[in-house]
């Protein structure tokens, strides 16, 4: 695991992959050469997880073709066999030699067809003329670019481009609402002007001789998986296959424990594998009476792994502001607090892999939101119901209420471009007012409209679904993961996330899918494991004390300079952001993650210095 940074035709700061450092700390080193005119740089900083010291030192080389990478391949050794049959021979066990003799052997595309993995790398063919930067098949590792024509800059984290070039951090004023709705933006996009992700499965190829750049698209989870109606293979057999491949390393490899049916399936394989592992569960003592954690318990009992169960010992929202610096993209999302606190005890363990079971939920359809998504067509017209029982429930802060407010709010328009109102907080009408731009959801339709393409979808479920794996998953859940536990120089790993798994059951109906509840493959795979009781538990998670935290005396201070920020008033009506606060504080509203989201955009704004021009 590594950081990545790079650029041609552009001034870069020379040592500058050293921002990366947390991403690497065993080695960092830069390449510069000049191809057909153009100047590139790329930049490496080195966790090693295979192939240990000097060996695997980066960017690397292999006949005038280079790379930096992050990430890994973990189909490299039957990779490594082939290569070796056609005659190559290998100075390194790396997996990134790997990619360098299968680029030659194979080409660009047939290599990136055959890679099982998690990936950003730029390869330099300097034989060819040209540059490619990559991204995995489903974005587990982030890799944000720019490209204004003249030049092209990329790196693992925005911080990289921000210190290395003369790029600016100002923000993307049409992006904002579409904060406002998700908590976070979309691929290809981030708040910063100019700068974007790449998106997941895709690669861009430059002309180092004319500077100009092609974006492909070489896999994707409507057109390169099984229909609906295809027979699948069995999912046990592929949840063993894959959880073994990931569980290659020259280092050690733990994972983590929640008592929920992901990690508890991650749990029994790899401990066949290895019985020894050790797994980390952060303990939540207000919720320790809850089914997951009885799961835990029985997990514990049955399975000879080392667990390791542990409670926070400092301020949470302290290692919240930490964080947003690590982010580069406004999250407003507190799970990156338990995601950095479980890597930093791993790495206090020297433990630098860990397997995690994130990624089940949107490939098998494990969201709540999904009950909704498939019988809209009968609850359709129930929406003014939902809306008045939401409005009459008594208590403010029951998932009740909230629950029948966001389908209300769905079922009204029960649209793609409608769908974050089933998952967030503020409403269509409060962002327009909040913007002073009651016309903000045309820009975001268009936005959904872009991302949804031409694509053929079999049905609208299969479009949301869509949504939650180049959204949720790919621009929230992944990214947020990547940069909590590469501060504490972890590799997380997600076996449920792989695409073959994705291949096989990504668009399997939501029927089938959701035949006695969520998630009915990985049920059944479970039941034939555990009992009945273990699997039908209910899905629980770790609590942060949003409301103890705004309920302090420093918290309201600094809300009210948050309004009177000269930032905040040029992007916000901030008279309605302090009608938000105030109808939480004196109990009219439950707001706390409305203020929350605005909270995060705040210190994300403080903390890059970002530019916010004035509106056009």
């Amino acid at each position: 695991m590594c950081g990545i940074v790079g650029a041609i035709n552009t001034d870069i700061t020379a040592g500058v992959e050293r921002c990366l450092s947390h991403r690497g700390p065993d080695s960092q080193d830069h390449y510069t050469t000049t191809v057909d005119g153009a100047d590139i740089y790329l930049g490496n900083t080195r966790l090693s997880i295979i192939g240990l010291g000097e060996q695997g030192r980066q960017p690397m080389h292999d006949d005038k073709v280079s790379i930096t990478f992050n990430g890994e391949v973990y189909n490299y050794r039957e990779l490594r066999e082939r290569l070796q049959s056609a005659g190559y021979a290998f100075d390194t066990t790396t997996d990134t030699e790997v990619l360098l003799k299968g680029y030659r052997e194979w080409g660009l595309d047939s290599l990136l067809q055959r890679l099982h993995g998690m990936f950003g790398f730029a390869l330099l063919d300097e034989n060819t003329g040209s540059l490619y930067v990559c991204r995995d098949q489903l974005g587990v590792k982030p890799l944000y670019f720019v490209d204004d024509g003249e030049r092209f800059i990329f790196a693992s984290e925005i911080k990289a481009i921000l210190s290395g070039t003369d790029v600016d951090a100002v923000i993307r004023r049409d992006r904002v609402g579409e904060y406002l709705a998700n908590h976070w933006v979309y691929e290809p996009d981030t708040l910063f002007e100019d700068i974007y992700k790449l998106p997941a499965g895709t690669y861009v190829s430059i002309d180092c001789s004319q500077g100009s750049t092609e974006h492909h698209r070489y896999w994707d989870p409507i057109s390169d998986t099984k229909p609906p109606t295809a027979s699948r293979d069995d999912l046990s057999t592929l949840l063993e296959t894959t959880i073994d491949e990931q569980m290659r390393s020259d280092v050690s490899v733990g994972m983590y424990l929640s008592g929920g049916i992901d990690s508890s399936l991650i749990a029994h394989y790899a401990t066949d594998i290895d019985p020894d592992l050790t797994a980390l569960h952060l303990r939540d003592d207000e919720r320790n009476e809850g089914a997951e954690y009885r799961n835990l318990q029985r997990l514990d009992d049955s399975y000879p792994f080392d667990l390791h169960s542990f409670t926070p010992d400092q301020s949470m929202v302290d290692l919240y502001k930490e964080m947003i610096y690590y982010l580069d993209e406004p999250i407003a999302d507190p799970a990156i607090i338990p995601a950095y606190l479980l890597a930093r005890e791993a790495s206090d363990r020297d433990i630098r892999v860990m397997l995690s079971g994130m990624g089940g939920d949107e490939i098998f359809a494990g969201y709540r939101r999904m009950k909704v998504i498939r019988w809209q067509r009968y609850l359709r017209w129930l929406w003014p119901g939902a809306s008045a029982a939401a409005t009459l429930y008594p208590d403010r802060d029951s998932d009740i209420r909230r629950n029948l407010g966001r389908t209300a709010r769905y079922l009204r328009s029960p649209t793609p471009d409608n769908y974050h109102s089933l998952s967030y907080y503020f409403s269509r009408e409060e962002i327009g007012a909040l913007l002073d731009r009651p016309d903000w959801h045309e820009d975001y339709a268009d936005r959904i409209d872009e991302l949804l393409g031409d694509r053929n979808f079999d049905s609208r479920a299969e479009q949301l679904q869509f949504l939650d794996l180049r959204g949720f998953l790919a621009s929230h859940n992944f990214m947020y993961a990547d940069k909590a536990s590469m501060v504490a120089g972890v590799e997380v790993r997600v076996p449920l996330a792989s695409h073959h798994i994705a291949a096989e059951y990504f668009r399997q109906p939501l029927a089938e899918k959701m035949a006695d509840g969520l998630k009915t493959p990985l049920r059944e795979v479970a039941r034939g494991l555990f009992d009945d009781e273990f699997v039908e538990y209910k899905k629980e998670g770790f609590g942060f004390p949003i409301e103890k935290i705004l309920d302090t005396e420093e918290m309201r201070d600094e809300l009210s300079e948050l309004v009177n920020d000269d930032r905040m008033q040029r992007l916000f009506n901030t008279d309605y952001v302090e009608k938000i606060i105030d109808d939480h504080y004196r109990e009219a509203a439950q707001n706390a993650m409305k203020i929350w989201n605005v909270y995060t955009l705040w210190l994300w704004l403080m903390e890059f210095d970002v530019t916010v021009p004035e509106s056009s």
